[in-house]
Parts: C-alpha cells; structure tokens; sequence
C-alpha cells in the first residue's frame, strides 16, 4: 500500500459523462453538524486492543462503510444524511490500531463494532484497503453479510522495500497527517478536481477531518496490505457482491479492479465516472441512489428531488442506474 495514493488519471474503461441534471449541493459543514446531532456518535475497544470511533444514523437495513486508507467516518457523513429515512449507516475508523495488524485483525475490529448494536445481517462498503477488510470481514463471518460493496478493490497487493521501509519508520511518529510535509499539494493532485464547484467549503473540510488522521495508524493500515492474497478466499465466495470502480483511482488501480472482477465472475459492477476515489464525499446523490437500487430500497417521500440545477459532469450528481454488468 503506498502511503500517497495513485495520481488520478482516466481509467481505460471510461465512457463519456452524461449531461444529466442533479439534485441541489450539500453544503458539508451544515450537515456535520446535523448528523453529529442526530447520530449516536461512540468510541468503542476492540477484543484486540485498537479503539474505534464513529456514529450510527438513520434507519432501515444496515451499512457498515469502513473508512478508507487516510480517509475517516465523516467521509461518509453526507451519503448518511441523505439515507437516514431508508438506511442504518454505521461509520467506522481507528483511533489506535493495537499491535500488529492483518486485514483479519481490522475485521475483526468491525465485527465488535457491529456486535455492539446487535445481530442482524448487514452489508459492507469498503474502498480500496478498507475494501480488503469488508472482503475479510464477510469471509469470517458470511452468515451475517447481506451484500459486500468494494470500491477500487484488489485481489492482492504487494509492498516495495521503500513502501515498508517508510511505514516501518512511520510506525512511531507521533504526528497527524495534516502535519506531514507536502501533504496538501499531493491530495490537491490526487483529489481536487473531482470535487464539485456547488460547494466550494467541501474541499477544506476533506482537508480537515483527514488530516486529523494519526501517521502510525496509516503506517499500521498500510502494513496490513503486506502479503493479501484473497484467491483461495473466493473459492467458496457466496456472499452477494457490488465491485465498483471509480474515475480518478488511477491505472494500477483499474488493473486490480479487473484482477478482482476475474477472481468473481459472479459479482456484479459498476462504473463511477467523475468521482474521484472519494465518491461518497464528492458525489454522495450518486452513491445514495446506488445504493438505495442495489438494496432493492425505495427513496423516502422526503428524498431530495432531481433538479435541474447545475451545468457540467464535474458538477452534477448522476441519475444512472446500477448497471450490474457481469
């Protein structure tokens, strides 16, 4: 897992955006505060001695969206909002990661988190290495999983010696991400431009609860990728599978897309165009109506209606439908 992510560039399955309309922006800082009101917000221990923070929002059947590699729970704050009559959201990330760590180790963390609120089948979005933990975290305990969503996915993932070198290091920093040389300039290539224009206080706040994230935790998180190889793990895959793929993750990512997409014929995709890898933050309309349709959930009579409010694919949010190519 490289600690700075790939520079976005066009996937070769890209198609053209559609000139579509869209529904009014969220404006992000009103509505951390309103779901940090309404929610039931927690800090919970692990079985393995890592601590956990997040909220739970809303109502309906469960999903548990894992906070992604540098990302965090308020990351997902905006798609929740706009659920909250249709679906439960539990948002989750670590505070502290405990000793050494395996994507079982963090699955197991998410399943103490889910035990907490009970035992109803749940399903579970993960992005890239979080996408490796829900992956781990329906194979442990597939009884429980009602449908599995892996954003920017992979089968298996190598370290170089500098990737480990550097993590090993990071390990025992006592610094925040936002205190990291250059990081600003490298999220700015990395993410910027997939930002919507309507609402021009989103990037500073994904700047500001990112940058909160520990450098040890990223480190720990990181090494955990050393050594994944899920093909045995698909052997018996059964649990219901969305693998979807985003503008912007960069090529070595869509090449792991497809190296998982081969790995389960039985999955069903989806192509995000013009979201970056930061979907849920930049175009969380899409998102919520994607999943609403993969859930088989109907809009509540308060879901925002589609209006025709902006011009551009770089600022709307889209009205495709899943498309469940397989």
């Amino acid at each position: 897992m490289s600690t700075i992510d790939a520079i976005a560039s066009p996937s070769p399955l890209a198609v053209p955006a559609p000139n579509e309309g869209c529904p009014p922006p969220l404006r992000c800082r009103d509505v951390w505060r309103n779901v940090h009101e309404q929610a039931s917000v927690w800090e919970r221990a692990s079985t393995r001695g890592a601590t956990l923070s997040g909220w739970t929002l809303g109502r309906g059947p469960t999903v548990v969206f894992i906070a992604p590699f540098s990302g965090s729970a308020d990351l997902f704050a905006l798609v929740a909002w706009l659920l909250r009559d249709e679906i439960r959201s539990i948002a989750v990330q670590w505070q502290s990661t405990g000793q050494s760590r395996s994507p079982a180790d963090f699955a197991h963390d998410v399943w103490d988190v889910i035990d907490h609120d009970g035992s109803e089948p749940v399903s579970l979005y993960g992005t890239n290495w979080s996408g490796a933990v829900a992956l781990e975290a329906a194979r442990l305990r597939p009884d429980r999983v009602e449908t599995v969503f892996v954003q920017d996915g992979f089968v298996q993932r190598r370290l170089s010696l500098a990737e480990r070198g550097l993590a090993n290091l990071a390990l025992w920093s006592r610094r925040s991400l936002s205190e990291c040389p250059n990081r600003e300039r490298v999220q700015m290539l990395n993410h910027r431009r997939w930002f919507p224009p309507l609402d021009p206080e989103r990037w500073s706040c994904f700047l500001e609860t990112t940058g909160r994230n520990p450098v040890s935790v990223l480190a720990r998180q990181g090494l955990a990728c050393k050594g994944v190889d899920f093909r045995r793990a698909f052997t018996n895959w059964t649990a219901p599978t969305w693998l979807i793929s985003t503008e912007g993750a960069g090529p070595r990512a869509h090449q792991h897309h497809a190296e998982l997409q081969a790995c389960l014929p039985s999955a069903k995709t989806e192509w995000m165009h013009t979201t970056g890898t930061h979907a849920s933050f930049t175009h969380p309309h899409r998102i919520a109506k994607f999943l609403r349709q993969a859930l088989g959930v109907n809009p509540s009579p308060a879901a925002t209606p589609v209006e025709r409010c902006c011009s551009g694919a770089d600022a709307c949010e889209s009205n495709e439908q899943p498309t469940g190519n397989r």
